[in-house]
């Protein structure tokens, strides 16, 4: 299945399908991503990164978060606001394990949006969230936060399940009828009660049960 996905996916894109760090890392791209059939596990691993640069060519990191040093994002220096697109990851008939991330929109770059569309019984055990992200020995690091604009949108449809396996940040939450979200949601500090068919919409914190 790499093989397919490595063909349908980094073609036009600044993609990188790897079996260390992220098994696919997207930098500043407008990118569809197709996963489907069979498997793709990779437990306490990142399936999907979206992410400004890659490590390899990254500028040098502060010691803090991004959100601690000041470094997020995005337009106070136009010169280097250099977008970075949208990706959306469409997932069919297929088990995972693994996290989902979008850490896009720091220093001078322009957040991008990460939509998740897992479809047709595809089962999900991992997280999804909005991160920042910093460089170090083992590579990308992520931790879940909003910068205010890069966005995480999420829908489960046809049989499709997700349970959640961490902390993370979404601003858009659809559950359609037949699917299984295990996890709690909250908006504004108040805890949700999931209604199948409707979108929340929001800073959404999603945790485990």
């Amino acid at each position: 299945m790499e093989e397919e996905l490595t063909k349908r996916t980094l073609d036009g894109a600044d993609l990188a399908l790897s079996d260390q760090g992220p098994a696919i890392l997207v930098t500043k791209a407008q990118a569809e991503i197709l996963l489907q059939g069979g498997e793709l596990r990779r437990p306490d691993r990142v399936l999907v990164q979206a992410a400004d640069t890659a490590a390899g060519n990254a500028e040098p990191e502060p010691e803090e978060w991004p959100g601690v040093s000041g470094q997020v994002t995005a337009w106070t220096d136009p010169a280097r606001n250099v977008p970075a697109g949208e990706i959306t990851v469409r997932a069919r008939q297929i088990r995972l394990a693994g996290d989902f991330y979008n850490g896009t929109g720091y220093r001078g770059h322009a957040p991008g949006k990460l939509t998740v569309i897992l479809d047709q019984g595809t089962s999900l055990e991992g997280v999804i969230s909005a991160t920042q992200v910093r460089f170090g020995e083992d590579g990308i690091e992520n931790q879940a936060f909003s910068n205010g604009g890069n966005e995480v949108a999420v829908t489960l449809q046809n049989g499709a399940s997700w349970t959640v396996q961490g902390a993370g940040y979404l601003t858009a939450l659809t559950v359609e009828k037949g699917c299984r979200f295990q996890g709690m949601a909250l908006l504004d500090d108040r805890m949700l009660s999931i209604q199948k068919g409707r979108t929340y919409e929001g800073l959404l914190l999603v945790l485990p049960e």
